[in-house]
């Protein structure tokens, strides 16, 4: 079964008030976590019935105020948890909860039995679908050219030229460099920031899509979450 993951960011309340507008719709407990290394970083959980976690974290490209600024990370969905997920942005909204223009939506696509061959599929669908997605979703130019950067045609000129057959290939690809453990590795590498972020398959197997605005408005993330659903079925990603 296909799955996914979300990241909703947004300013305007607390990061326990948007734990408790989650919690409101999936139920079980709000727990808040220090970090055991540093006691300034904290997020909450909220552990639902189903053993599954949503997380509220702090996000400090938001440009607000840190008590008032928040991503929230959903744990492994699949298509049916999607009218879940919209009474959840329902309920952000009603708590008071808002985007700036520096928020974004993150869809990652579950990928972790994808070979090279799965990967460069979805890159060939990309190619075709890319500037219709940003046209579609008038995707903002600051979010694509700060967090959100298209494929270059250089990219696409050397993908088609020499097409990645082994895993090396595709992260002198990516990285235009050598392979590097340490830079697959990297949650935060610099390569993150492209609107197909291949760098999120290097790192945790999932292939995560960087080109939405932020939005609580529900048909709106639905959408979204959908074309990247059906972007990986048109690519054959297992």
């Amino acid at each position: 079964m296909r799955t996914f993951g979300i990241e909703i960011e947004m300013v305007g309340k607390t990061h326990f008030m948007i734990a408790k507008a989650v919690h409101s719709v999936v139920g079980g407990k709000v727990k808040h976590i220090i970090d055991k290394e540093d006691d300034s970083l904290t997020h909450e959980d909220i552990s639902a019935p189903d053993g599954r976690v949503w997380r509220v974290e702090d996000d400090d490209s938001l440009h607000a105020p840190k008590h008032l600024r928040a991503e929230l990370v959903s744990p492994k969905l699949t298509e049916a948890d999607l009218a879940a997920l919209g009474n959840i942005v329902g309920a952000l909204a009603a708590a008071g909860a808002h985007t700036n223009p520096y928020c974004g939506i993150h869809v990652h696509i579950g990928a972790k039995d994808a070979a090279v061959e799965d990967v460069c599929r979805f890159i060939d669908v990309m190619i075709d679908e890319e500037h219709k997605l940003v046209k579609n979703f008038n995707c903002s130019p600051r979010r694509l050219q700060r967090f959100a950067k298209l494929m270059s045609p250089g990219f696409i000129k050397k993908f088609k030229r020499r097409r990645p057959k082994t895993p090396e290939e595709l992260e002198r690809l990516w990285y235009g460099r050598p392979a590097d453990p340490q830079r697959r590795s990297d949650r935060y590498h610099k390569s993150r920031y492209r609107g197909l972020n291949l760098q999120s398959w290097f790192y945790r197997g999932t292939i995560e899509f960087r080109y939405f605005d932020g939005s609580l408005d529900r048909n709106r993330v639905e959408a979204c979450v959908k074309r990247c659903l059906d972007i990986a079925n048109r690519a054959g990603l297992p």
